[in-house]
């Protein structure tokens, strides 16, 4: 236990230096216009390289993977002890709650589970990799001196692909999970034999709980959640390229005010 807590203080500690150095890199390349822009460049290629390597490593499991890891919803397995178990030792009670993800790898799934699971981690891919391109566009015209001519296209783009990718990979990827929960872990038909039979002969016994205490867990119902983070980091980042458009406009007319003081002087 003392040995977990230590890693987990590490682990802390570890990101909180990380960030620290990511603040005083991105602090001290704010004051020059080209350290920025190549910072930018740097991170937006290696989130490029990263995206593409997941989705050519996630392709090739889903479609020629004997086996696949995904996390499918479950009917929540409520967490107590056994029936038996007195005067457990613990820090903490627990009050009410349990499981309601399990993490499994599966075999034979069909083409169609795979094929939204697939569509799912291709989004978000797709989602990130764009946004990286966008950064990187983004600092390229940083450092050319001409960001207020980029700059809104840019973010009006990026939100539309932020809005797009994030519900086509949360919501394909949630009915993939759930077809592949129902997949593997839907029974059609069982029976039991020896002590088994004998504790399922006992009317009072809930089967599907029964099943869940010795390790075999139900599929959770079609539910269908539409995420609101794609609408409001989308929204958040129209505003912010309407500003840059207002903000573009104000130049060409200073700089049209300018020219036209100019002619009469």
């Amino acid at each position: 236990m003392y040995a977990a807590a230590l890693a987990g203080v590490a682990l802390i500690v570890g990101l909180l230096a990380v960030a620290a150095i990511a603040l005083a890199l991105l602090a001290r390349a704010g004051r020059d216009r080209v350290d920025l822009a190549r910072l930018t460049s740097f991170f937006a290629i290696l989130t490029l390289i990263g995206a593409g390597l997941s989705m050519v490593i996630t392709g090739y499991t889903l479609l020629f993977g004997s086996e696949v890891g995904v996390t499918v919803p479950i009917e929540i397995v409520q967490a107590r002890l056994p029936e038996g178990i007195i005067d457990p030792l613990r820090t903490a009670t627990v009050v009410s709650g349990g499981a309601d993800r399990a993490t499994l790898i599966v075999a034979g799934l069909t083409l169609p589970t795979r094929l939204l699971l697939l569509v799912g981690e291709l989004a978000g891919n797709i989602t990130i990799g764009a946004v990286a391109i966008v950064a990187l566009q983004a600092a390229r015209a940083l450092r050319d001196g001409d960001i207020f001519d980029f700059a809104p296209r840019a973010i009006m783009t990026t939100a539309a692909i932020v809005v797009a990718g994030g519900l086509i990979w949360s919501i394909a990827g949630d009915i993939g999970a759930w077809r592949a929960g129902v997949e593997a872990l839907q029974l059609y038909g069982w029976g039991a034999e020896g002590a088994l039979a004998e504790e399922l002969s006992n009317p009072d016994i809930d089967t599907q709980t029964f099943l869940a205490e010795h390790g075999w867990l139900a599929p959770a119902g079609f539910t269908l959640t539409i995420p609101f983070w794609p609408l409001s980091i989308g929204l958040g980042l129209a505003l912010v390229g309407t500003a840059f458009r207002t903000g573009q406009r104000l130049r060409t007319d200073v700089a049209t005010l300018e020219a036209d003081v100019d002619g009469l002087i």
